[in-house]
């Protein structure tokens, strides 16, 4: 008698229950995802960028940032952040996002990288990224739907929806 003879398990449901990457990863309810959330904005931000740290460090050497806040809530708060390091957060996020193997869930990420894009948005008046103004207003709505979202960050999103609406009044 062979080890498997008495394993009737389904490979297709195997092989769903094994999946960490996609949707499967996402299960995570509002608590869990606000203390997540809570603890990435609180982590010293060459922790908090991950494999970004390295190039923070790197332009930290090369004089392009100069004073970087200590951490990612530090950064979104800040009157004029340092567009060199919303930058490095926001190419952070966006690799989160697209990366099967990151351990951040989805919804975080995606909410790293609108925090960046209206940081730079609402506090230089610069934009960082390729997103239609439409696109951007509807991420920005579903961060503030989330009830999940740090208050600050909530804050800072509607700023960027209040700062679109006046740009489309113009």
């Amino acid at each position: 008698m062979s080890e498997n003879s008495g394993n009737k398990s389904n490979p297709a449901l195997l092989s769903r229950l094994m999946d960490l990457s996609g949707a499967a990863a996402d299960t995570w309810d509002s608590q869990e995802l606000a203390a997540m959330l809570r603890h990435q904005l609180s982590a010293p931000l060459a922790l908090a960028l991950g494999s970004m740290g390295a190039e923070l460090k790197k332009e930290l050497q090369r004089g392009r940032i100069t004073d970087p806040p200590g951490s990612l809530g530090e950064l979104f708060r800040q009157e004029k952040p340092p567009v060199p390091v919303l930058e490095l957060a926001k190419r952070f996020a966006k690799r989160c996002r697209t990366d099967p193997e990151s351990p951040m869930p989805h919804g975080i990420a995606l909410l790293l990288y609108y925090a960046c894009i209206v940081a730079a948005l609402t506090r230089h008046s610069l934009s960082i990224s390729d997103l239609a103004d439409d696109s951007l207003k509807r991420g920005l709505k579903w961060g503030c739907a989330q009830s999940w979202v740090d208050p600050s960050i909530r804050a800072l999103l509607e700023e960027g929806l209040a700062h679109l609406d006046k740009k489309g009044q113009k």
